[in-house]
């Protein structure tokens, strides 16, 4: 079933509402999956190998470089491109795969990936096409990255908000140093 609205309300404290095509409606207040589940944010992360530096090489094709730690190959192309109708700028893109070949989709992982191979201060778009333009044929995930200074024109525009675990509204793992 469609969702038709997404919406904070102010009860006491706030709640998540969901309202469906058809009429149905989900709350949730912020916090309460803490006492819906017994869940372990840090489960999937256990059996990872720890975190290591990239090696850098050029791609076989000369086409941009490889880059290859512990958990990831990633593949880094740098291109020219028209987006949200701007001005054609440089943007990479980055092919990433890991290293077990899973399809474990970690977002501060990505991140953290995205920060050492571009820069800690370059935004990047994951992007979940229309299915007419799906491109599916394995489990490799492509972030384009703009450079440092170059703001995607979409996002939340708040400062920084990180949480631990404890502090978290939604299961969070703990921070990789």
């Amino acid at each position: 079933m469609a969702i038709d609205r997404i919406e904070m309300q102010e009860a006491g404290e706030n709640m998540i509402t969901i309202t469906q095509t058809g009429g149905a409606v989900a709350g949730l207040a912020p916090g309460a999956w803490r006492d819906m589940a017994d869940i372990d944010a840090e489960a999937p992360h256990e059996s990872l190998p720890a975190w290591t530096p990239f090696e850098i090489s050029p791609r076989p094709d000369g086409a941009g470089i490889m880059a290859v730690n512990s958990r990831f190959t990633v593949s880094v192309r740098r291109t020219r491109q028209s987006v949200f109708g701007l001005r054609p700028q440089i943007v990479y893109v980055l092919g990433i795969e890991n290293f077990d070949e899973s399809a474990r989709h970690d977002w501060r992982d990505f991140q953290r990936l995205k920060n050492e191979l571009i820069g800690p201060e370059a935004e990047a778009l994951e992007l979940y096409p229309a299915e007419s333009r799906l491109l599916d044929p394995s489990n490799y995930f492509m972030l384009w990255v703009f450079p440092k200074g170059d703001r995607i024109p979409l996002g939340v525009r708040q400062g920084r908000d990180v949480r631990t675990p404890d502090e978290a509204v939604a299961p969070q793992r703990h921070l990789e140093p």
